[in-house]
């Protein structure tokens, strides 16, 4: 056994989840080698708080043993009773706007655990993706992640993460479509224009050529007048 140890176990002060925390701290004990009576050492040890005074009150043949003490602390911080308040948290659990899917699936499979622990995995993971899909308000999305049936939350996940990229690169490349559609339509709409209006200018040229040829003919003659003679009488 090594004095001093690879890595140390996180505090658990008593808010979370004790059967969580406990795994840690056993997967702790396994790299640093630890036997019974050194996990029960170093368990006491990185308690704080609410847990800290749970142990207190133990009686020393508990705080000696280690199934009788984690037996313990596990009755204190996930009791049975529990269960029912599990289930309604499963069902009140909404996705939040901001929220990643794979937060909101860590975390909903953390309370499917909690309320059916001694269920088999599999039936577990069915419960969770259930409620999983009631959250995909995306109706293209839903319908496309339920039509390929995943058996596991982290499938449902990896689905879900699909189908909304390709949503977003059609959507994309229906924008640049329609950008390109526009743009063409703007094009032709200003040659047509520029056509137009070359034509109504030449008309208006020829027009005025030939009023001013009208014009010119239906001006009258200018008559021609002999010399004026000036008679003096006296």
């Amino acid at each position: 056994m090594s004095l001093k140890p690879a890595i140390l176990p996180e505090l658990y002060c008593g808010d979370g989840s004790w059967d969580v925390w406990f795994g840690h701290f056993q997967n702790v004990a396994a790299v640093n080698n630890w036997d019974d009576a050194t996990k029960v050492l170093w368990l006491k040890a990185r308690l704080t708080g609410r847990a800290q005074v749970a142990i207190q009150r133990l009686s020393k043949e508990t705080l000696g043993d280690l199934q009788a003490l984690t037996r313990a602390m596990k009755e204190r911080f996930e009791p049975n009773c529990q269960t029912e308040m599990y289930w309604r948290k499963i069902q009140s659990r909404l996705k939040r706007s901001d929220e990643a899917w794979h937060d909101f699936a860590d975390d909903l499979c953390g309370l499917v655990n909690k309320a059916i622990p001694h269920v088999q995995e599999e039936a577990r993971q069915q419960l969770a993706v259930m409620r999983y899909l009631e959250q995909l308000s995306d109706t293209q999305v839903a319908f496309s992640v339920r039509q390929k049936r995943p058996k596991t939350l982290a499938e449902a996940v990896a689905l879900t993460l699909e189908t909304e990229s390709l949503a977003i690169a059609s959507g994309v490349s229906s924008c640049k479509e329609r950008l390109r559609s526009l743009v063409a339509g703007t094009q032709t709409e200003n040659s047509t224009t520029d056509i137009n209006a070359q034509g109504l200018l030449t008309t208006l040229v020829q027009r005025m050529g030939k009023l001013k040829d009208t014009l010119a003919e239906a001006r009258p003659a200018k008559k021609s007048y002999g010399p004026i003679v000036v008679k003096i009488c006296f």
